[in-house]
C-alpha cells in the first residue's frame, strides 16, 4: 500500500502473488553484521517525507558517483529514521493500550506499581511515555481516571457516597472524600447537586 516500508529478509527467495499497476517505490540493499531492524518485517507510516527526501539524495549521490561513504552515511541515516518511526509507533501502541486499562480499571485501586507489573515495563518508563503522549504523569492520568468514574456515579445512580467511595476502590472514605475535593475543588454531594440538575435540551 502507499506509504508502506517492506524489510525483505537475507538469503531468502522472495516473490509477488499477484500483478502490481501503477506501483512505484524506493529500494536499496545493505550489509550489516547484526540485523539494524529487529523484529520489523513491514511497517506503515503516516508521513512519507522524510524518508522521500533521504531517499532521492542517495539516489543523487549514486548516480553522480562522487564521495562513495556519502552514500552509506545516508542508508546509515534511512535506517535510523525506519527503526525511530516503528520505537514511537510501538510505544503509541503500548501507550494506548495502558490508558485503556486505567479507564476500565478506573474503580480499583491502582497504582504506578501496578500497572507496570501488569504491563511488565518500568514504572518510570511508562510515566514518561504518559508525558509524552498526554502531557501528564502516569499518576495524573489515573487520577482523572477515577475522579471521571467518581463523577459518572454520582450523576447516573442513586448510590449513596459511601457506597460509591466503595465500588471506586477507597478503602478509607474520608480519604475519598479529601481526594474529590483535592482534584475537583467541591465536594461529592456539592457536585452531586450542583450537576444532577442540569438538563440538555436536545434539538
Amino acid at each position: 500500500k502507499k506509504d508502506d516500508i517492506l524489510i525483505l529478509e537475507p538469503d531468502k527467495n522472495h516473490k509477488g502473488f499477484k500483478k502490481s499497476s501503477n506501483t512505484s517505490f524506493y529500494w536499496m540493499h545493505f550489509i550489516s553484521e547484526n540485523n539494524p531492524l529487529p523484529n520489523i518485517k513491514t511497517l506503515h507510516i503516516d508521513n512519507s517525507y522524510n524518508l522521500t527526501l533521504l531517499s532521492n539524495q542517495l539516489i543523487h549521490y549514486s548516480l553522480i558517483n562522487n564521495f562513495p561513504e556519502v552514500k552509506d552515511y545516508l542508508i546509515r541515516i534511512i535506517i535510523a529514521e525506519i527503526y525511530s518511526i516503528s520505537e514511537n509507533l510501538t510505544d503509541n501502541k503500548l501507550v494506548n493500550q495502558i490508558a485503556e486499562w486505567i479507564r476500565i480499571n478506573s474503580d480499583t485501586k491502582l497504582t504506578a506499581k501496578d500497572i507496570s507489573e501488569y504491563f511488565g515495563y518500568n514504572s518510570d518508563y511508562i510515566s514518561r511515555l504518559f508525558k509524552q503522549y498526554y502531557n501528564m504523569s502516569l499518576k495524573k492520568y489515573v487520577d482523572e481516571a477515577k475522579i471521571n468514574t467518581i463523577k459518572k456515579k454520582l450523576l447516573s445512580s442513586s448510590l449513596s457516597l459511601p457506597k460509591i467511595s466503595d465500588e471506586c476502590g477507597f478503602e478509607e472514605y474520608k480519604y475519598f472524600l479529601k481526594f474529590f475535593k483535592y482534584h475537583t475543588n467541591m465536594t461529592p454531594t456539592k457536585f452531586r447537586s450542583t450537576y444532577s440538575k442540569t438538563h440538555i435540551i436536545n434539538k
